[in-house]
């Protein structure tokens, strides 16, 4: 069962809850579409115990119902009701059953965390913060993403990545939409496109990233034209059903 969210998006500022099989698992407040983000989180890489119990809810099928308590409000008011609520119903860890992290109203409205990044020097720090934070964690950053590479260079770890990606894509196709129109929008800048262009002629004068590109550009020319001859198709009319449906046969 998909997280069922309101038929209509919140005004300005709001207070909301996750329910899951009528209890509620989460409180929050935000603007925009904040509270489909930890779908987003959840689904793509969950990290807190929230995130892992939501993931886990939504691929057991559970009830998830997420609903607005109250909104069109200051974001001082909004903190306050977040506050009030999480301390009325109560955090796991204090008996309750919330997965919060903190007793709330401790957020940032996207405002302010706008303007916040258009503070060169605010900026910097965050970014300075997190280069530290990883040369700090250099031995296991490294190691996570060698694992991840060696899964994902077999059959089974690209087969597990491929069903995760359409999981997520088919919950929350608004996601794909937005990067869509975001990558066509940026690619509309001068700045991005020579930006792209000098990184793709420096990316080609390493002989092995060459040749592993070229390697991918003919498997992937091949499974096409394999693809078109089991649909009995032309090579340019294959869609992008039929390489699926084609892969997963071979996989089979």
């Amino acid at each position: 069962m998909a997280v069922l969210y309101p038929e209509r998006e919140p005004l300005n500022v709001y207070v909301y809850k996750f329910t899951v099989d009528g209890v509620i698992r989460y409180i929050g407040k935000g603007t925009n579409d904040r509270y489909r983000a930890h779908e987003y989180l959840a689904l793509r890489n969950p990290e807190s115990k929230w995130q892992k119990f939501l993931r886990h809810a939504i691929r057991s099928n559970r009830h998830i119902l997420v609903e607005i308590v109250s909104q069109n409000l200051t974001n001082e008011l909004a903190c306050n009701i977040e506050r009030a609520l999480i301390k009325f119903i109560g955090r796991k860890e204090n008996g309750g059953t919330l997965f919060n992290f903190t007793n709330g109203g401790d957020g940032a409205d996207s405002d302010t965390v706008i303007r916040m990044f258009k503070d060169p020097e605010i900026k910097r720090k965050l970014i300075e913060g997190q280069k530290r934070a990883y040369a700090e964690n250099s031995d296991a950053v490294a190691r996570r993403h060698t694992a991840i590479k060696a899964f994902y260079n077999t059959p089974e770890g690209r087969a597990v990545c491929s069903e995760r990606s359409k999981e997520f894509y088919k919950r929350m196709p608004y996601i794909k939409e937005d990067r869509k129109r975001t990558t066509s929008e940026s690619w509309k800048k001068e700045s991005v496109r020579l930006a792209r262009q000098s990184g793709v002629s420096e990316s080609w004068k390493n002989n092995v990233r060459r040749e592993k590109t070229i390697a991918g550009i003919k498997l992937a020319a091949e499974i096409r034209r394999q693809a078109a001859i089991h649909f009995g198709v032309k090579y340019g009319a294959v869609t992008k059903d039929q390489l699926s449906q084609y892969k997963e046969l071979s996989h089979g």
